[in-house]
């Protein structure tokens, strides 16, 4: 293959320019005068091939030249065949050599043979008419081969009739196929015993092709070729055998409802016909089928890899008489997703002062499923969200300022289907006002640490604050404690450092100590160590227009926010070239989107650094 040895701007030894129509390439020993006044030689001896490019993608026909070395190899030969719309190419070249593609002159890749001599060239782009290709090969040291030029040939596939797996088509039906010739090319429709011509039509755009009228004929065959294209006329189609069809009135009904876990599907026909075929379909693809006499069918699905079913899956049948042709059923049934096991919570009912949180711990949670906080009417989310891991996952409710009794839901949610959820029910009393305000709680890095940063109002009977950790944003540690200011109605502010994580992600929160002993629970802050991203704050939950996302990042990058609906479609994306330090970002346009909840995720260099449920109005 070949290998870029200079160019005007990057490479160690560049091309130079003496003049302002010459160019001059001398690599390590550079020689004043000439290149060749002495000294080792500059060039390596082998094949060189220099081109002029205007970045990015504009680039002359290669010029090559050889540095006299070993002989050059055999010319290279082609073994297959050179037609328009193949996708390789293969042949026979020297031993371990390499060998270069060129396809109208430009460089399009290069492969080794093999120790028996053999090569391919798989190709991502199908060859067209006329292409003229060039093959040649090479090895350490020595120039290049003759090359192999060959033009890439005319070729016409036959069309295809469409049958049914017998190669039959119904009496009265229209005759139609598929082609993969060009939009536009003729397709001649043949009776097969006379060959005589019933009547032409014209490839469409997708590649299908329909003879409106004759239509066919009981107990008559048909052929069909391409006729009059640039290549000629292709050879004939396979036979199509027309034979009567079977009614579209015996097809009958798909019983329902259907799950994703169901092991049968059943249903009718409308009258009975012995030897009678009826065959199950997902979406389009046969997943079984049974021959009946009466008028029931039940086909077993979710048995092998090959008939399952899925929630959103659209199930149809067909119905097959003996001797006749199959009619597809407009009967329909759509399958449902089976619910998720409600989530084991604790606690079932608990109480705390105005101002506090409360977190649950969620066991045996399955992994997919998406565990949230929601009022008792479903409409709000009351704070954060978790996938499930199989294990453990605790989930933390935003402040509840007013007193009060409020049932809350935790609710399990299933991506395979619409409204595949399920829930659980717990209570919290709120009584009194907790005497503290945490207006802020941030993170960035700095001379290798991780520095937290809060700010607090009418700061009453706290006694200190635990910081936690954890590498997971489930199990937190604590790792230090900072003792609270005081009594005050004033702003308040306290920083706490951490030695850099080894974890490629870092998740920190506050527990607020109070003098009675009880305590409350922050937001987490999540730090991405490798990319230097710190998210604060995202704001309005809930939101109606806009939201704004605050973040810290230690470089310059790229930082993508996209936000999803709940059955995973993206509804919003947005890309900031984020500046070190502080940003806030403004994710606008959002009004016309339907109340409800949505998953906002932040990534950059590739990698998620933040997820959470937010609530539209």
């Amino acid at each position: 293959g070949y290998s870029l040895y200079a160019d005007d701007a990057t490479t160690t030894y560049k091309i130079t320019y003496p003049t302002a129509t010459t160019w001059r390439y001398d690599d390590v020993n550079t020689q004043s005068g000439s290149a060749c006044s002495g000294g080792p030689s500059d060039v390596p001896a082998g094949s060189y091939a220099a081109v002029a490019q205007l970045a990015p993608n504009c680039a002359s026909l290669p010029t090559t030249t050889c540095v006299a070395g070993s002989a050059a190899p055999a010319t290279p030969t082609v073994t297959s065949l050179l037609l328009e719309g193949a996708i390789s190419i293969t042949g026979t070249a020297l031993a371990n050599s390499g060998v270069n593609l060129f396809i109208d002159g430009y460089f399009v890749q290069s492969v080794v043979a093999s120790a028996g001599g053999g090569f391919t060239f798989p190709l991502t782009k199908k060859l067209s008419l006329n292409q003229t290709i060039e093959i040649n090969s090479a090895i350490t040291g020595s120039c290049a081969s003759a090359s192999f030029t060959a033009t890439v040939s005319c070729y016409i596939a036959a069309p295809v009739i469409s049958t049914n797996a017998a190669k039959q088509i119904a009496a009265g039906s229209q005759i139609s196929g598929t082609s993969s010739a060009s939009s536009g090319t003729t397709i001649t429709v043949y009776n097969a015993a006379t060959l005589v011509s019933v009547g032409t039509t014209t490839v469409q755009s997708n590649g299908t092709w329909l003879l409106a009228s004759p239509t066919a004929v009981s107990a008559t065959n048909y052929l069909a070729r391409i006729t009059g294209s640039v290549c000629g006329n292709s050879r004939y189609s396979d036979t199509a055998f027309t034979v009567t069809g079977t009614g579209a009135g015996r097809c009958g009904t798909i019983s329902g409802p259907i799950s994703d876990n169901a092991t049968t599907i059943s249903g009718t026909v409308t009258t009975a016909v012995a030897s009678t075929t009826v065959t199950l379909f997902v979406d389009g693809v046969s997943v079984g089928s049974q021959v009946i006499a009466g008028t029931t069918w039940t086909i077993p699905v979710n048995t092998t890899v090959n008939n399952g079913i899925y929630a959103g899956a659209v199930l149809t049948i067909s119905i097959t008489e003996s001797g006749r042709t199959e009619v597809t059923c407009a009967a329909t049934q759509t399958v449902n997703c089976t619910a998720p096991a409600a989530p084991s919570i604790s606690p079932a009912s608990t109480t705390i002062a105005a101002g506090q949180t409360v977190t649950y711990t969620l066991s045996s949670t399955t992994s997919g499923l998406l565990y949230s906080i929601r009022d008792n009417a479903d409409a709000l989310n009351l704070g954060e969200s978790k996938f499930g891991n199989g294990t453990t996952v605790t989930v933390t409710t935003n402040p509840f300022n007013t007193a009060g009794t409020y049932t809350v839901k935790i609710k399990a949610t299933s991506f395979s289907g619409a409204n595949c959820i399920s829930t659980t029910n717990a209570t919290v009393n709120v009584t009194g006002t907790l005497p503290l305000s945490l207006t802020k709680f941030t993170g960035s890095k700095q001379n290798g640490l991780i520095k937290l940063s809060w700010q607090t109002e009418y700061e009453l009977g706290i006694k200190y604050y635990e910081v936690e950790k954890s590498s997971n944003g489930i199990d937190f540690k604590k790792i230090g404690i900072v003792n609270a200011l005081g009594n005050s109605t004033l702003q308040q502010s306290y920083t706490f450092d951490d030695a850099a994580s080894t974890s490629t992600i870092s998740y920190y929160r506050l527990r607020i100590i109070e003098e009675n002993g009880t305590s409350k629970l922050s937001k987490i802050v999540i730090f991405k160590s490798d990319l230097g991203i710190v998210t604060s704050t995202i704001s309005p939950n809930p939101f109606y227009s806009f939201i704004n996302v605050d973040f810290e990042t230690e470089q310059v990058q790229n930082v993508s926010i996209r936000l999803y609906d709940m059955i995973g479609r993206i509804v919003k994306t947005t890309v900031v070239n984020a500046k070190k330090g502080s940003n806030v970002v403004k994710v606008s346009g959002l009004e016309a989107l339907p109340g409800g909840s949505y998953i906002i995720e932040m990534s950059a260099g590739g990698e998620r650094v933040f997820k959470d449920i937010l609530l539209k109005k």
